[in-house]
């Protein structure tokens, strides 16, 4: 093998520098076997180590000035610079170029030799094999679910190739539409399984069905959450106002302001506030505008690598000061598929209040949470003393699911706090239809309470001992909001029965403060559900995703990276390996491969393919 170049820099062109490859060019690199030992017979290799892999060579000034020259080579081959180069390689007498990544940790001059000679040490970053400098590509045209493509490795060992996926036209299957839906979380405290309608109460489901480009009891209304279907609830579908329930966790808002005006086209954002909160990667959204960026300056306030009308949206320019924030989830509506029944979802999971008269600012329980489960907006039950007893059911019965909210204090000791919880703040709590039933009226101790200690409201005593009376309905104003709201109850002497019970409780929301969504236009969608597989080696990787017409999913095997192309995302989560993690995912061995790609009801597709192949020296 003869040298090129290091870092783009000739270093073996015969008149300045000649460079000769040391015998540890060749060969491969060493391992350490991880033995488990075992008593009365030799032992197993339970693992291999892959070591670290060190090179040389040597380098030899052939022309004047000397101090030139060696000035260049001590800038070249810094050991103080970190970044990995390409040194490059060739055939002997030139041709197949092929490269290597490494670090230079040592340029040392060969004693006695005037300044001239010198031996430089390279440590291998990542592959160990030398890589064609020119990638090999080819194109496959798919047109039906099962094609395959013939592709040829003509390197001496495994490559690892790159897929650029892009749909052309529209599946005979799948979910034919979709909308972007934006929301913007607006406290700065996490929270989770939070429930939301994410439409707002003002999705146009009637006009989906009328076109025909739904059906009629929504069974093909999907959710899907950074790449993940989600359990979602439905009410008043076919109408013009159907909410989509769906629960969200949520970390503190990160929101900013313009430091100057953008263009539509500007590509680095820069912002008033401190962004060390935001992703190093993420979505934003300013105005009608959504963005999405793969880089963070700290330092500068800055974001990079931005994509201008992203998700579907338009380009715009904005003005300075304007507000942006942080679209921490992405969240897609799916619909449009005529083959598909109701999803299967997880009843656990299901809000705790009734969905058809609760909105995002207003939750209406006459419900309110299951034993052993954690449902979504569930009242909790405290135990502060004693033993009470919390119940469900009607005038002190035990019942799941809650449909009385109920305590039961029996002892001096005694002290209970049901409580519901909300981080956007309540401004309201309403209590309705209660019964309270005590065999001391001058035992009785019942309040509503919030979070900082604030006494809101006193239940007035039963006035008759041992029967159920009806308890007034309390609609109490809570300001400023609070954190949570909840009813106390303990009892002030020994041997004394106290009970109490709401069947109805409305909780108002600090409307300020609840998370707002933008629901966006309809696009044409793709629904990507892929399976690749190389039939000579029998490994094959599945892609999941939604995606437009004409837009390319990238699919890096080597990198182990999955972007959308258009917007520049990861999408990780939108490809599995079939049975089970594995160090490659997919593999072209030396000589001849057969892919196969399977994706039902496909329209045409274009793949692009790229892999470098690889070589022992």
């Amino acid at each position: 093998m003869d040298l090129v170049s290091w870092d783009g820099n000739n270093i073996n062109d015969g008149t300045n520098y000649d460079a000769i490859p040391n015998a540890d060019f060749y060969g491969l690199p060493d391992i350490n076997a991880n033995l488990g030992r075992r008593l009365g017979a030799w032992p197993l290799v339970g693992s291999v180590e892959r070591l670290g892999h060190e090179i040389h060579f040597d380098i030899y000034i052939r022309n004047t000035p000397t101090a030139t020259y060696q000035k260049q080579l001590m800038q070249w081959f810094d050991p103080e610079d970190e970044s990995p180069k390409q040194l490059i390689g060739s055939d002997s007498g030139g041709g197949n170029n092929r490269y290597i990544e490494a670090i230079c940790t040592a340029l040392d001059e060969v004693p006695f030799s005037a300044g001239l000679h010198y031996v430089v040490t390279l440590v291998l970053n990542g592959d160990v094999r030398w890589r064609e400098v020119t990638a090999s590509t080819q194109s496959w045209a798919v047109t039906a679910t099962a094609d395959t493509e013939a592709v040829t490795n003509s390197g001496e060992d495994d490559a690892y190739p790159i897929f650029e996926i892009q749909p052309t036209t529209n599946k005979s299957v799948g979910y034919g539409q979709k909308r972007w839906v934006i929301i913007r979380w607006k406290v700065d405290k996490a929270a989770t399984k939070y429930p939301m309608d994410i439409c707002n109460n003002a999705f146009d489901s009637a006009a989906e069905i009328a076109g025909g480009d739904m059906q009629a009891d929504g069974d093909d209304l999907r959710v899907e959450v950074d790449g993940i279907e989600v359990d979602r609830w439905l009410d008043d579908i076919n109408t013009n106002n159907t909410s989509v329930w769906v629960n969200l966790d949520w970390q503190p808002k990160q929101e900013a302001t313009l430091n100057g005006a953008i263009s539509d086209s500007d590509t680095t954002i820069t912002i008033n506030e401190d962004i060390s909160g935001f992703p190093v990667q993420g979505i934003l959204h300013t105005q009608s505008e959504t963005i999405t960026y793969t880089g963070r300056n700290v330092t500068d306030k800055q974001f990079t690598g931005c994509t201008r009308g992203a998700k579907g949206t338009s380009a715009a320019a904005h003005a300075d000061a304007a507000a942006i924030y942080w679209v921490q989830h992405e969240i897609w509506l799916l619909y449009d598929n005529s083959t598909v029944s109701a999803p299967t979802v997880d009843a656990d999971n299901k809000p705790a209040f009734e969905l058809a008269s609760s909105t995002n600012t207003f939750w209406d329980y006459t419900s309110f949470g299951e034993n052993d489960r954690l449902r979504a907006a569930q009242w909790e039950r405290i135990p502060t003393d004693g033993s009470p007893i919390f119940y469900g059911g009607n005038q002190g019965a035990a019942a799941t699911p809650w449909v009385e909210l109920g305590l039961f204090c029996n002892s001096y000791r005694d002290k209970a706090l049901v409580k519901i919880a909300n981080p956007c703040g309540i401004t309201n709590a309403n209590f309705e239809t209660a019964e309270a039933y005590t065999t001391d009226m001058d035992s009785w101790n019942c309040y509503m309470r919030t979070d900082d200690g604030t006494v809101l409201f006193t239940f007035a005593q039963p006035t008759v001992e041992e029967s159920w009376q009806a308890v007034a309905n309390k609609d109490q104003a809570v300001s400023p909001s609070a954190q949570w709201v909840g009813i106390w109850l303990d009892t002030l002497f020994t041997n004394t029965v106290q009970k109490v019970e709401w069947s109805n409780v409305e909780i108002t929301l600090d409307s300020s403060y609840t998370p707002a969504s933008i629901i966006g236009g309809e696009q044409a969608n793709y629904q990507l559900e892929a399976t690749i597989t190389n039939e000579t080696t029998g490994d094959s990787i599945q892609v999941a995703f939604i995606m437009e017409l004409n837009q390319e999913l990238q699919v890096d095997t080597d990198s182990k990276l999955v972007v959308y192309l258009k917007d520049k995302s990861n999408q990780y989560q939108a490809l599995t390996v079939d049975g089970g993690p594995r160090p490659d995912w997919l593999k072209l061995q030396p000589g001849s491969n057969t892919l196969r790609l399977d994706d039902v009801g496909t329209g045409n597709l274009t793949i692009g393919l790229e892999w470098e192949e690889r070589f022992y020296h």
